[in-house]
């Protein structure tokens, strides 16, 4: 498991997690599989880091939103 913890069964701060790579670059993790998210056939790597916030923000309000129906 990653840094985050489960709480509840929900990761503190969210499931999915802006992390710094290399070359100063950002890819957004998917803390419950420990790998890149994936979109279609590509992962979510090699983005800026305002580009990978906001997509773990969107994911994460998204899943919040699955799990409170």
């Amino acid at each position: 498991m990653s840094r985050s913890t489960l709480k509840g069964g929900r990761y503190i701060g969210g499931r999915y997690k802006a992390s710094n790579g290399i070359n100063d670059t950002w890819s957004v993790l998917d803390q419950q599989v420990q790998k890149p998210v994936e979109m279609g056939v590509r992962q979510a790597v090699g983005m800026n880091y305002r580009d990978a916030k906001e997509l773990s923000d969107l994911l994460n309000s998204l899943e919040d939103r699955r799990q409170a129906c």
